[in-house]
C-alpha cells in the first residue's frame, strides 16, 4: 500500500506467479479494499511474466556489484542504489530508461549535477506541463514502435523452432505433466498424472482439465497445451 499504492495510484489487476507470500488473506484483503482482481500465473510457465522474470536476472547482477565477496547478508541494504541505477539505465529494446518513461525525464549522477554551473530559471507552470505531457507522449510512441520492432524479430526467430499448433477439444484425454517438489524431490519420479479429461478453453492456449484416475472430487487444473500429451496406455 505504501510503496505502490500510494505513490503510483490503485491499481486495476494484480498479476502474481502464485507465490504464499502474494496469494494470503493481506493480499486478498487489499485487493478487495481496491475494488481489483487478482490473477495467478499457470504453474510453470514464467514466460507469462517474462519481463518480470528478466528484471530479476538483471537486478541480481546489480545487487552483486555493490556486495562484498565475504558478505552476502547485507542485499537488502544496497536494494534501493540497485533500483535507482536501473531506473537511469537504458532499455536495450526501447532505448529509453524507466525514469524517462514513469516520470518524463532523465535521472542525473552527482556528477551531473557537479558539473552544472547555470541556474535555471522558474518558468510558467502551465507551458511546463504542457512540454513534460508532450516529451512522455514521444517517448511512449517511441518505445513502443521500438518494443514492436524487437517484439516482431523476436517471434520471427522463434516460429523457426515452433511446431505446428496443437489444438485440443472438450473431451480429449491427455496426460498432464507435473514436476515433483520438496525435499523428496527425485528426477526417477513419475512426472505425468493422468488421464485428465480436457473440459474447456481457458484462453491463451490454456485449457481447463479434469483428473480421472481418483476418487472423490476429481481435481481440476489449468494448464498449458506445452505441459500435456495426448493420452496413451497400451
Amino acid at each position: 500500500m505504501r510503496q505502490v499504492v500510494l505513490k503510483f495510484g490503485p491499481f486495476r489487476e494484480l498479476l502474481t506467479d502464485g507465490a504464499p507470500e502474494l496469494t494470503g488473506k493481506v493480499i486478498e484483503k487489499l485487493v478487495t479494499m481496491l475494488q481489483a482482481q487478482q490473477v495467478n500465473l499457470v504453474p510453470y510457465r514464467p514466460q507469462m511474466i517474462g519481463l518480470v522474470e528478466r528484471f530479476h536476472r538483471t537486478w541480481k547482477d546489480c545487487v552483486a556489484t555493490y556486495m562484498y565477496e565475504d558478505e552476502q547478508r547485507d542485499w537488502d541494504v544496497w536494494l534501493d542504489f540497485a533500483v535507482y541505477a536501473y531506473n537511469s539505465g537504458q532499455h536495450t529494446t526501447v532505448k529509453l530508461s524507466p525514469n524517462e518513461l514513469m516520470m518524463g525525464r532523465q535521472l542525473k549522477s552527482p556528477n551531473e549535477l557537479l558539473r552544472e554551473t547555470s541556474v535555471a530559471e522558474a518558468g510558467e507552470m502551465t507551458s511546463y506541463y504542457r512540454r513534460l505531457l508532450q516529451a512522455m507522449r514521444s517517448s511512449h510512441e517511441i518505445a513502443e514502435r521500438a518494443r514492436a520492432r524487437k517484439q516482431a524479430r523476436q517471434a520471427k526467430y522463434y516460429n523457426r523452432r515452433t511446431k505446428q499448433k496443437r489444438t485440443l477439444s472438450p473431451g480429449d484425454r491427455v496426460w498432464m505433466s507435473r514436476p515433483h517438489r520438496g525435499p523428496t524431490a527425485s528426477k526417477f519420479v513419475h512426472q505425468w498424472v493422468g488421464s485428465m479429461r480436457v473440459i474447456e478453453s481457458a484462453g491463451y492456449d490454456n485449457f481447463l482439465v479434469e483428473r480421472e484416475d481418483t476418487d472423490g472430487d476429481a481435481e481440476r487444473h489449468i494448464v498449458h497445451v506445452s505441459f500435456v500429451v495426448t493420452y496413451y496406455y497400451p
